[in-house]
């Protein structure tokens, strides 16, 4: 028994329509948009951090200088999302969402590499 629409034709997955795809991406870009405007106030806030630890000499990491390009990445990515769920062009939506995808991805592997090299700082410190 066919348990699809009579509007769809057989053998058509409803999650594969144009419409769902549009649906799909907007969600994705409305959790890119507020994530990366979350990721941000992150970024800043482990940035201050970095600055009080090297400020007493207990770390020298090159850290701070990656979580500071973090931040814009992910400044970036927030901005291309809001655009992209603000347009009405389906064409520049689509190209919105892209970029703010991939630079959401860049920014979340910065992050990590910051993490490996936080962790790397703080095993490799001499002892006071």
């Amino acid at each position: 028994m066919n348990a699809s629409s009579p509007n769809e034709p057989e053998g058509v997955d409803p999650l594969d329509t144009p419409e769902a795809e549009e649906i799909r991406g907007e969600g994705i870009c409305l959790h890119i948009f507020t994530t990366s405007a979350a990721m941000v106030g992150v970024c800043l806030t482990v940035l201050s951090f970095f600055r009080l630890l090297v400020r007493q000499g207990d770390i020298q990491t090159a850290g701070d200088d990656i979580l500071g390009w973090n931040a814009l990445a992910f400044l970036v990515a927030c901005f291309a999302a809001y655009f992209a769920l603000r347009t009405r062009s389906r064409k520049k939506r689509l190209r919105l969402e892209r970029i703010a995808d991939g630079i959401f991805l860049l920014a979340l592997s910065l992050m990590g590499i910051v993490c490996l090299l936080l962790v790397y700082e703080i095993a490799h410190q001499s002892p006071n």
